[in-house]
This record gives C-alpha cells, structure tokens and sequence, in this order.
C-alpha cells in the first residue's frame, strides 16, 4: 500500500520500452528486476488511491516489431 500526499497533482506517465516482457528484458537488462505484472498492479494500486491518470508509452527504436506486438 501506498501513502500518496493529496498536496502533489501530477500523473504518472511510465515508458514500458517494449510491449511485453521478453522483448523489455532484450533491450533494458534491469526490466528483469521490474516485471511488467509488478508494474501493472502498482500502476492500478497507484489509480485507485489518486484517481490520477496513468499513462503507458514506448517508441519504435532499432527493434524488429510485428503487427501482433503493436497489438498486445
């Protein structure tokens, strides 16, 4: 559980760098330490206690992507 100051108004914004977690684990070695089920629920936890927008994003960078991964 969180403690979350009502004083602060910011939203949390995360960059994933890939859309699973294998592919995160190829391009940022230390997403081995925060997998994306561990995110995800401290993302919701972190919705729940603030009402605050949480918002998910990751570039195209070097990396062979599929449609089906855009997709997941």
């Amino acid at each position: 559980m969180f403690a979350y100051d009502n004083f602060f108004s910011f939203s949390l914004y995360f960059s994933l760098h890939a859309p699973n977690q294998k592919l995160r684990e190829t391009i940022v070695p230390s997403a081995k330490s925060y997998p994306l089920d561990a995110i995800m629920k401290d993302c919701k936890e972190y919705f729940l206690e603030t009402s605050r927008r949480v918002s998910f994003e990751y570039a195209l960078l070097g990396t062979e992507f599929s449609l089906s991964a855009l997709e997941a």
